[in-house]
C-alpha cells in the first residue's frame, strides 16, 4: 500500500492542507522546467534541457508546474546538490550565451525565493541507493527523510523505489492525470 497517494493536483492539494509544515523539495528537471518556463514559456519546446531523453516539456507542462509550486509557496527546498546540476546543465546546454545569461539572472531572482537544505557527505555515502541514484538523488530523499518532507520529480526509478518511504510526487503521473485540466 502507498504511503501516500500523490497523483493529481487534487491529491496534492489536499495533502498539502493535512500537512501544512511540509516542504517540497524539487529535483534538477522540475525544477529547471519551471526556471526556464519563468524565463520564457515559448523557449520550452526548443530548449535541449527540455527536449532531450523523449521529455518533451512545453508550456502546459510549465504551467502544470506552477500550479504544483503554488500549492508550496514559501516551502520549496532546494539542496547544494541540485543547485550545483542547475548551474552545470543551464551552461552547457543553454544557448546562445546571451540567452544564457539573461536565463541566470532570472534565475537568481528565482532561486532567491527558495530554502536550501543541506545533508552532510558522510549520510549521503552511507545510503546503500547512492551507486544506483547518485549524490544528488540521495541527498533529496535525505532531506526527505530526515524532514517528512515531499519530494517532486520526473525520475521514474527514484519514484518507483521510494514512494512506498516518503512521499513522492511523481511528475508525470499528474502530467497524466491533469494535464487536461490546466487552461492556457
Amino acid at each position: 500500500m502507498r504511503r501516500n497517494n500523490l497523483s493529481t493536483l487534487d491529491e496534492i492539494s489536499h495533502y498539502r492542507r493535512s500537512h501544512p509544515a511540509a516542504n517540497l523539495i524539487i529535483d534538477t528537471n522540475v525544477l529547471l522546467l519551471f526556471f526556464i518556463g519563468v524565463f520564457d514559456s515559448n523557449y520550452l519546446a526548443e530548449c535541449p534541457l527540455m527536449t532531450d531523453n523523449g521529455r518533451n516539456y512545453c508550456e502546459e507542462h510549465f504551467k502544470l508546474m506552477e500550479k504544483i509550486l503554488g500549492l508550496f509557496i514559501d516551502k520549496v527546498i532546494i539542496t547544494p546538490h541540485v543547485l550545483s546540476e542547475i548551474n552545470m546543465l543551464s551552461r552547457t546546454r543553454i544557448k546562445p550565451k546571451t540567452r544564457m545569461n539573461d536565463f541566470f539572472l532570472k534565475l537568481i531572482q528565482r532561486l532567491e525565493r527558495c530554502k536550501e537544505e543541506q545533508i552532510g557527505l558522510k549520510i549521503i555515502l552511507k545510503n546503500g541507493g547512492v551507486l544506483e541514484f547518485g549524490f544528488t538523488d540521495i541527498s533529496l530523499i535525505e532531506v526527505a527523510t530526515k524532514n517528512s518532507w515531499v519530494i517532486i520529480t520526473d525520475d521514474f526509478d527514484l519514484y518507483r523505489t521510494y514512494k512506498e518511504k516518503i512521499p513522492v510526487i511523481y511528475f508525470n503521473n499528474i502530467v497524466a492525470n491533469d494535464l487536461c485540466k490546466v487552461s492556457l
